[in-house]
């Protein structure tokens, strides 16, 4: 959920200059009422408490445990024939895709077992963030 933009309320037409859509990202067709994207207010907040609640020795030491998470979990997707992963994942966010077989139907397989994940195109892909 979006907040609303006070522009919005006031004047239609303004709210219009305010939509950011784009056809060409690799996640396929994404357009967003206002500037902060799908990030609303209360989020944004929330992170910024737990950020103070962790403090910086307690956010680097979970950091290192999602970075851990992510290389372990990459380690794992290139024992699968046929999967590439794509880029050089730095962080916790996973692309991986095939020349072997419809990376897609692999999706629609990992949906039918629970796994709630995000498909590309531009090349055709799967991703994940892991947190």
């Amino acid at each position: 959920s979006s907040g609303i933009n006070a522009e919005y309320g006031r004047n239609f037409e303004i709210f219009g200059h305010q939509i950011t859509s784009t056809s060409d990202w690799a996640g396929g067709v994404y357009a967003s009422p206002s500037v902060a994207g799908s990030r609303p207010g209360a989020n944004i907040a929330v992170t910024w408490a737990s950020m103070m609640s962790f403090g910086q020795k307690g956010y680097v030491a979970a950091t290192k445990e999602v970075i851990n998470g992510a290389r372990y979990f990459i380690q794992g997707l290139l024992k699968i024939e046929g999967i590439k992963v794509m880029g050089k994942p730095e962080v916790s966010c996973v692309a991986w895709t095939s020349d072997v077989f419809n990376i897609y139907n692999m999706s629609s397989d990992l949906a039918s077992k629970g796994w709630n994940l995000a498909v590309l195109q531009f090349p055709a892909g799967i991703h994940i963030a892991l947190t």
